[in-house]
């Protein structure tokens, strides 16, 4: 059996941080049991905030230009950019362009990673 989906019709997850995510497999979307993979769209000032998880990740750059921090490193991406992130290192992203980021993410093991319950709970905090 084939399984497909088609990234816009996914609804996104908003957080604010300023940014939206789709998940389309792993722990949500496509049936991949070993994975998860998304799409988000960093808006322009937006960023995905300092966070670190068990699981091994890769971020594609699809469009846009921003700035990563890994492990107290910094780095400059741009469309094209691919960014290996190990297990347990603290990342971040920050949208510097004045368009929309967007970038495809994979990680493994496919869990739901818990910084994103731990953004959405400070951002009700600071309304």
């Amino acid at each position: 059996m084939i399984h497909r989906l088609r990234i816009p019709e996914v609804t996104p997850r908003q957080f604010p941080a300023g940014r939206s995510t789709r998940v389309l497999a792993g722990v949500a979307g496509l049936p991949a049991q070993r994975f998860a993979m998304g799409h988000s769209t960093v808006y322009p000032g937006g960023r995905v905030p300092l966070h670190q998880h068990a699981n091994e990740e890769v971020y594609v750059i699809l469009r846009g230009d921003g700035e990563m921090t890994v492990g107290g490193e910094h780095i400059t991406v741009t469309e094209g950019s691919a960014v290996y992130l190990p297990p347990g290192v603290p990342h971040e992203l920050r949208n510097t362009g004045g368009d929309d980021l967007m970038l495809m993410w994979v990680y493994a093991p496919a869990t739901v990673v818990d910084h994103w319950a731990e953004e959405e709970r400070e951002g009700r905090n600071q309304q």
